[in-house]
């Protein structure tokens, strides 16, 4: 299963995000996993965004089935915007793959 968790700051900005596990999905005789590939296309486009459009300062680690982004700058509309814009594309992802995914928002405090 791909965990999806988002840290949310008091304001309701998201900090950043943790993605991580693969979905296990198999259709035919392909090893490929339409699922992963495509929470990873959607979530590397947005940790892109961040780093490389909005040149935001944070940490950005890859590795095999994991994919972590914690802003160092303080969130505003415009990383909101594409992170949020992240979620609603797995939610999407995850409507059509039931069971998949699984999606958590963590709050904290500053």
């Amino acid at each position: 299963m791909i965990t999806v968790k988002t840290e949310e700051v008091p304001g309701h900005s998201i900090q950043g995000f943790l993605i991580e596990g693969h979905a296990g999905y198999q259709e035919g005789h392909e090893d490929y996993d339409i699922v992963c590939a495509s929470v990873s296309a959607v979530s590397l486009t947005a940790a892109v965004g961040l780093r490389d459009v909005l040149k935001r300062k944070g940490t950005y680690q890859t590795h095999p089935g994991r994919l972590e982004v914690h802003l160092q700058d303080e969130p505003d509309a415009q990383t909101d915007a594409v992170i949020r814009t992240m979620i609603a594309g797995i939610a999407e992802i995850q409507k059509q793959f039931p069971g998949r995914i699984q999606m958590e928002n963590q709050c904290r405090k500053r």
